[in-house]
């Protein structure tokens, strides 16, 4: 698909649809809404009194020109009150559009300018979110269907833009990235755990990772580093435990090192604590925390940042068998501590645990695990909102502002250490499972333990966010590619807020 952008008019270009986006304040004062309401001699005022469109959020009126114009139709896309927008509207706004030209077989679209104040400092970065969502809105994952629904928009056109945007080819592109890591995210948690298994993981990384190292750890490595957890839940499957290392490293002196931990959790039966059939239904997207890191990890290594990176992923299935795990049984992490197991379906902070441990090799300034961990998270904070936990206010705050500025929800939870006492065992140093109550706080408090507290470290639960069981703007139903924009957008600005803090 390409993108361009012109300062010549939108009517006046050889396209199927031009998208205008309306503020509330916007009806009767626009300029750019007047023009076209002229050109189509007043009947898109008419069809909104008659219909009714008042540019409030969600709303969207589809206006045919019937051959007045050049374009074959206007589409409008309300945005709400000014003062309540956010540019995650028009992310989600592309993604209707992308959407609706599959629909409609739409081959070009001219998009205008949200002529909010001060929109010609903020016009950049809203052509990267309509990019973003223009291509997230066209993803389809079709790859085992015989019947295929083709996309056939191809052009996309930001007209009537000033001249001398700054940055604004640079923000397009960035969104391509953006969109492109995302999409892959998908495709590796949409994948059948009987095709994406642990190794294949592996090999799916270093095929779409470009410019930067891959290298795959065999089980015979991971025992050579002692790895007792992670080993622990891999030993219940036929299919061997492979763990990924990404490494960015900058051309120039690097400004700082980031270690990001990706759960891979490639299917997770429970274990030997079995889940019920209704819940094995989905878990194959149990690697959607690793898909994340991957697809981060793309995206660095086009964008550049001037800082070290390393992506860990330490894949493996939970499976029962007569060699798998048990619960009570007693595993040493590659730290040396001990951890009784209670739950073998709490697996994913074991596997975490000797990857956390792992990363801290390379003296990081910053650790983030990324995990589908807790259902208690999905509980707390429902489908869409990753649960945050850190004990580290400035890092909390960097990775907050990075999601909101990628329109992903994210909500900090305390670590309190007054639940601590949940995870202590009588025989080991900690146990994996801290009960009923405060599931989500009481595993993030089970992986602080594997962390050097001198070290920022964030844990990011994306239970909820990184599945959808229904279809959105941003994509059909199936994995989301959760936290990849946020991941970028954080590690591209790391440097930054140093500077800032």
């Amino acid at each position: 698909m390409k993108f361009q952008s012109t300062h010549k008019r939108g009517e006046n270009w050889a396209s199927d649809v031009v998208v205008l986006p309306l503020c509330v304040s916007d009806l009767g004062k626009s300029p750019l809404l007047k023009r076209l309401d002229r050109a189509l001699k007043g009947n898109i005022t008419k069809t909104f009194h008659q219909e009714k469109f008042k540019g409030k959020w969600g709303e969207t009126k589809l206006i045919a020109t019937h051959g007045a114009l050049r374009t074959r139709y206007f589409w409008f896309v309300g945005c709400g009150p000014e003062k309540d927008f956010r540019c995650d509207y028009l992310r989600r706004a592309g993604g209707h559009v992308a959407r609706l030209a599959r629909q409609h077989q739409f081959q070009k679209v001219a998009w205008l300018p949200l002529q909010r104040k001060d929109w010609g400092k903020t016009i950049a970065d809203d052509c990267q979110a309509i990019t973003e969502g223009i291509l997230l809105g066209s993803y389809e994952f079709s790859r085992y269907k015989k019947s295929k629904n083709p996309l056939h928009l191809s052009e996309v056109r930001f007209m009537e833009i000033p001249k001398g945007v700054r940055d604004l080819a640079q923000k397009i592109r960035l969104g391509c990235v953006v969109a492109e890591s995302v999409t892959l995210a998908r495709d590796l948690v949409n994948t059948p755990a009987k095709d994406m298994t642990p190794h294949q993981l592996g090999l799916e990384a270093k095929k779409a990772l470009k410019g930067i190292s891959v290298r795959l750890y065999s089980k015979k490595d991971l025992k050579r580093f002692k790895m007792g957890a992670y080993l622990a839940v891999a030993q219940g499957s036929t299919q061997p435990p492979t763990m990924v290392h990404m490494q960015y490293r900058p051309a120039s002196r690097s400004q700082g090192t980031i270690v990001l931990v990706g759960k891979g959790v490639t299917f997770d039966s429970g274990g030997i604590s079995l889940k019920p059939p209704t819940s094995m239904e989905t878990m194959k997207d149990d690697m959607a925390g690793s898909a994340a890191v991957i697809g981060a990890m793309k995206a660095i290594a086009q964008i550049k940042p001037p800082v070290t990176v390393h992506g860990i992923v330490p894949a493996t299935e939970n499976m029962p068998s007569g060699s798998a795990i048990k619960p009570g049984d007693v595993v040493r992490a590659m730290n040396g501590k001990t951890i009784e197991i209670l739950n073998t379906d709490a697996e994913g902070r074991l596997t975490l645990a000797d990857a956390l441990v792992f990363g801290q090799r390379f003296k990081p300034d910053v650790v983030i695990d990324v995990a589908t961990l807790t259902g208690a998270c999905v509980i707390a904070l429902g489908e869409k909102c990753a649960g945050l936990m850190t004990p580290d206010k400035s890092l909390s705050d960097r990775l907050l502002q990075s999601a909101e500025k990628c329109g992903e929800k994210m909500w900090p939870l305390p670590l309190l250490e007054e639940y601590k006492e949940e995870i202590e065992s009588p025989i080991a140093d900690v146990k994996n499972n801290g009960g009923r109550w405060a599931g989500t706080i009481t595993a993030g408090l089970f992986l602080k333990e594997f962390v050097n507290p001198k070290i920022p470290w964030a844990h990011i639960d994306i239970a909820g966010p990184s599945w959808t069981d229904k279809e959105n703007d941003l994509g059909p139903r199936g994995g989301t590619g959760s936290m990849v924009a946020t991941l970028v957008h954080f590690v591209t600005h790391y440097s930054q807020s140093l500077g800032s803090s």
